[in-house]
């Protein structure tokens, strides 16, 4: 039996501007074991989606991998194999009214991947989606089989999104903010929904967010981007109870309470930098409370940290 179902190692993606490459996203490691949840945290801009969109093979034309290693099942990714997207990776985009056809019906839409990857066709073909339509919760399938993504709320557009990322049972499903977009009773039933797929088809997600309690809710183990990097990794419980890095310390502690006295709420001084702007050592040492000299002149290391990976020069020996 396989331990990881994907492995990431080292993984460069850069942009390739005025004759010259920049680094987007320096030497990323991951991995996701089957059946298990992941989830990617961060501010919008740390490289949480390009990450995943380089494992998908959608990266933006202007982008390129240019270092490291991308593993499925223990072999390396061949993004020639049409049966690999779709059918054994799969992903669910952030924001479903642009990710759907306009101009065609939900029905068709579905259709179009069990056509791709599979030989049926007529009156089967069109059961199958229907069964997929139900599994998601999409009320009424045989009207909304009919329906143009316009006349679906969003709520119900997201669950067409994911009976398409699910109709073949796909073993890694990478979910990029998928409820960003919507109201909160919505995005509560759309996380019980993943959970309950995960259960029941043990399927593997990968789950972009920058809210980390809809992560503590959602996964098993974190790891946490800035600039670019993974700053810390590790299991929700340690991730959320007793953050190591400074970074994450700061995202956590800019997390409203519900209990307590009212206080102000905290925020993260100054903003991501663009990654022409990267720092050659800490990236995070201009907005970090807790810096010190050695962060000025030392490249901080991901290393492990009683069980957990943490990239910060304090931890170093």
């Amino acid at each position: 039996m396989i331990d990881n179902l994907l492995e990431v190692k080292d993984l460069k993606i850069s942009e390739y501007k005025r004759r010259a490459y920049t680094d987007i996203v320096g030497e990323i490691s991951l991995y996701v074991k089957p059946g298990e949840i992941v989830g990617l945290a961060g501010e919008s801009g740390c490289g949480k989606s390009l990450t995943c969109r380089a494992i998908m093979n959608i990266l933006p034309s202007n982008l390129k991998i240019t270092n490291g290693e991308i593993r499925y099942l223990g072999k390396p990714i061949d993004y020639r194999d049409k049966n690999l997207y779709g059918k054994e990776i799969s992903m669910i985009f952030q924001e479903p009214t642009k990710a759907l056809h306009p101009l065609k019906t939900v029905g068709n839409q579905i259709s179009e991947v069990i056509k791709l990857h599979s030989n049926f066709r007529g009156v089967e073909l069109k059961e199958k989606v229907l069964n997929a339509m139900e599994m998601v919760g999409i009320d009424e399938p045989e009207t909304r089989y009919k329906q143009y993504p316009h006349q679906l709320s969003g709520g119900l557009c997201q669950r067409v999104i994911i009976a398409i990322a699910t109709i073949m049972k796909p073993s890694l499903i990478i979910a990029d903010e998928p409820t960003t977009s919507l109201d909160v009773t919505v995005q509560k039933k759309i996380l019980d929904l993943l959970l309950e797929l995960n259960k029941k088809m043990g399927t593997s997600i990968i789950f972009i967010s920058h809210d980390l309690a809809v992560l503590s809710h959602i996964c098993n183990r974190v790891y946490v981007m800035y600039c670019g990097e993974i700053v810390e990794e590790g299991t929700v419980p340690g991730i959320f109870a007793s953050p190591y890095h400074p970074y994450n310390k700061a995202l956590i502690s800019s997390i409203p309470s519900m209990y307590g006295a009212v206080t102000k709420l905290k925020s993260i001084k100054g903003m991501v930098p663009s990654p022409r702007n990267y720092s050659k050592y800490c990236r995070f040492y201009d907005r970090c409370d807790e810096r010190c000299e050695a962060c000025k002149n030392t490249k901080p290391e991901l290393i492990d940290v009683e069980g957990r990976g943490v990239r910060c020069v304090k931890f170093e020996k």
